[in-house]
This record gives C-alpha cells, sequence and structure tokens, in this order.
C-alpha cells in the first residue's frame, strides 16, 4: 500500500506549519516533514493554529537539514508549483494524481512525497532537482490570484490524496470480495458432488434404507455449508469424510 510523505521546506511562519499539520490531520495524515525550517515548529502560533493536531501531527515532525536528506525516505517525489518550467520534471495538474501513482512504472514505489516550497518564493531549481514530477493545482484562469496561501496547498493535495487511498481500498476489497466468492461458488460445486459420491455409495446403502438420498444430501448441505470458508476447511472436510466413509 502506498503512503504519503508531506514536507514544507525553508517554512518562514509558524502559522502555516501548524495550519498545514490540522489540514493533515483532518485528512487522515499523522506525520509532518520540515526541510531547513526558517522558524520554530512549536511556536505557540504554530501549536495554537494546528489545535488537536498539536498533540499528533505536530509532536510527529521530521527536522530535515535539506530536500536531498528528506528525499532518500522517498521513491517518489512530487513538488507542488504554480508555475512550469520548460526544463525540469514532468508537469501535471492534481486531478491526474491518480493517474500518475497507478503507472507500471509507479506500482512499485509505495513511499510517495509531496514537497511544498517556501511561502515567498516556492521550490527554487535545487529544491526542484529531486522531484520526479511537479504538480500544479489548478486555478480559474481568469483569476488574478493563482498562488494559494501554502497550508491551502497543503489541503487540497491531502484531500486528493486521502480520496486515491480510499478508492484503492475499496478496490482491494471488491478484488477480495470478488475472489471469496469465486472460491464459494467453486467449493460449493465440489462438495456438493462429493456428497453426492458419498451418499450414493454401497457403503451408504444401509443408511439410505431409512431416508431418501435427497434427504440426506439436504441434511448434509445444510450441517457443512456454513463450515466452508476456505481452501483448508474444505480439504478438512473431504479428508474427515473418506475416513468416516471407509470404515
Amino acid at each position: 500500500m502506498q503512503s504519503f510523505n508531506f514536507a514544507l521546506a525553508r517554512t518562514a511562519f509558524p502559522e502555516n506549519i501548524g495550519s498545514a499539520a490540522r489540514a493533515l490531520a483532518v485528512m487522515g495524515f499523522d506525520h509532518l516533514s520540515l526541510i531547513a525550517p526558517v522558524c520554530d515548529y512549536q511556536d505557540e502560533r504554530a501549536i495554537t493554529l494546528a489545535s488537536n493536531a498539536a498533540d499528533t501531527v505536530l509532536k510527529n515532525t521530521t527536522i530535515y537539514p535539506d530536500v536531498r536528506s528528506w528525499s532518500a525516505s522517498c521513491d517518489l517525489v512530487i513538488g507542488l508549483s504554480a508555475r512550469t518550467r520548460d526544463l525540469g520534471p514532468i508537469f501535471f495538474e492534481l486531478p491526474q494524481l491518480p493517474e500518475i501513482l497507478n503507472a507500471p512504472a509507479h506500482a512499485a514505489r509505495a513511499r510517495i512525497g509531496f514537497l511544498f516550497g517556501c511561502e515567498r518564493s516556492g521550490l527554487d531549481n535545487d529544491e526542484l532537482s529531486y522531484c520526479h514530477y511537479v504538480c500544479g493545482i489548478p486555478t480559474q484562469a481568469h483569476t488574478q490570484y493563482r498562488s494559494l496561501n501554502l497550508a491551502q496547498a497543503v489541503q487540497i493535495v491531502a484531500y486528493t490524496a486521502m480520496l486515491f487511498l480510499n478508492q484503492k481500498n475499496q478496490d482491494d476489497l471488491k478484488m477480495q470480495s470478488h475472489s471469496t466468492e469465486v472460491f464459494a461458488e467453486d467449493a460449493k460445486r465440489s462438495f456438493d458432488r462429493f456428497l453426492e459420491q458419498l451418499v450414493y455409495s454401497d457403503r451408504m446403502q444401509s443408511f439410505r434404507q431409512r431416508t431418501t438420498p435427497e434427504q440426506t444430501l439436504r441434511r448434509l448441505r445444510q450441517l457443512f455449508q456454513n463450515s466452508i470458508d476456505s481452501q483448508a476447511s474444505l480439504d478438512f472436510l473431504y479428508g474427515f469424510l473418506r475416513i468416516l466413509s471407509k470404515n
């Protein structure tokens, strides 16, 4: 299962750190990374704006001296920027995130890092050089305000990441449910054939005189059908009934 690591580089205002921590907490994430912060993340202003996240996300915060050391903990790094560059990592917009993460080339990359730049200038060229992709958050094309506040950007990306993880979990549950249903159908058919062979065998002739084979089959199905929840259970019943039929 993929996991997400959110990192803020050179953050100057403790209020943004606290707000970002709260944004992550409400989306189900419990960790924040700070890269060479210019302020104290334990400042009272950060703690106040973090609210309940002060005891979780802020408490679990990890400090890194530079992007290089932080990026070593990630398999895939996605930088957030409102600007596109002619040279540099591949650019995509946030709604495309599931497509990027589900690509076969990234299937084995479990640790996904989101890198946010400082409030004044965003990510610099050196920080971007550690990114595999650059991601933009789309806004209305005609508006004069194209740049989001740092904590707002973290909130939107965290929300998108949460939706992605929820969908992955649902897909996994559907696959497990489908596999269980297929096994149950196959097991039922196989077990029915085995019961029929057992009931109609010569060894059961004396027992059949007390009741009809159909009644015996129904009783046996009712007795065993809820016990077959795995191949191991099915094999155990086969072996047990075979021994009984030989004695």
